[in-house]
């Protein structure tokens, strides 16, 4: 199994924290190769060795490296390249730790950290089978700190504003042609928190509804979340306070149309949490 530890990691704005990559049970490695990506207006990480040049993760001991391939973190597109090939004298430990790098918070949200590519191979350079992988996630709260990343530079993300109470009548929204769910947000809520919920990223959510930036949200709106519902080609999510005449109203249909799509009854009860086709 090839895992980050911790899984989860809670931080303030400007805190830092350790992560190590561990390699379970792994047989006749001789070397590996790693991608791990990650939201870079949310953390980056630190550079493992200031001496040399760009940034770096540290070394493990799964395998104790003879010849570093690749050690590159780019900040900036939020990706870790790892690759490294085994010292012929050292033992072969089937457990240990792969490497281990410092993420610091930059804003309000957080990010996964995700394993895009998982290459092993043997000494005979052939591959070996792929484990089993447990990604990891960065939880970020707001802080009074400002952030100071290695190397003097103060990076300048847009935080993700929490979501403020909206006025109490709903914007009519016209239902779009693209496939997903629409979404009321929540108070307290922002992108981050909705993109990770629907596994789908802040960019596609900001795109989908064409957002003028990431802290364009607040309670009481309706978002496209472009992802792919069980049935139907636009969903809704019913929140508390819904009616189907409110539904209806918000999406410009009438409560006749949402009956029949969605089966409801002449009592038109309808429960939260329930999902409603808009757009067969």
């Amino acid at each position: 199994m090839l895992r980050l530890e911790p899984s989860t990691v809670s931080l303030t704005v400007g805190e830092t924290a350790l992560v190590e990559v561990w390699l379970d049970n792994a047989e006749q490695l001789d070397s590996i190769e790693l991608h791990i990506g990650f939201e870079p207006g949310y953390v980056q990480i630190e550079d493992a060795d200031p001496d040399a040049e760009g940034v770096q993760i540290s070394a493990g001991v799964m395998p104790v490296p003879a010849q570093v391939l690749q050690n590159e973190v780019n900040n900036d597109a939020g990706l870790i390249v790892y690759h490294v090939t085994k010292a012929p004298e050292s033992l072969g430990s089937r457990s240990g730790t792969v490497a281990s790098f410092t993420v610091r918070a930059l804003a309000d949200g957080g990010s996964p950290l995700r394993f895009n590519v998982v290459n092993l191979l043997d000494a005979e350079g052939q591959p070996l089978s792929v484990p089993a992988q447990i990604d990891g996630l960065v939880i970020i709260s707001a802080g009074n700190g400002t952030p100071e990343p290695a190397g003097g530079a103060t990076p300048t993300p847009v935080p993700p504003a929490a979501a403020t109470p909206a006025a109490d009548t709903p914007v009519p929204v016209t239902p779009s042609t693209a496939t997903g769910i629409y979404y009321t947000v929540q108070r307290g809520e922002n992108l981050y928190r909705i993109a990770l919920r629907y596994g789908t990223t802040v960019d596609a959510i900001v795109a989908a509804n064409d957002l003028p930036d990431r802290s364009a949200v607040q309670a009481g709106q309706t978002l496209l979340i472009p992802v792919s519902p069980s049935t139907g080609s636009v969903t809704y999510v019913v929140q508390p306070g819904d009616t189907v005449y409110s539904i209806a109203r918000r999406f410009s249909t009438t409560v006749e149309t949402l009956a029949a799509l969605n089966g409801i009854d002449s009592s038109y009860a309808i429960k939260v949490g329930q999902t409603l086709i808009i757009v067969p």
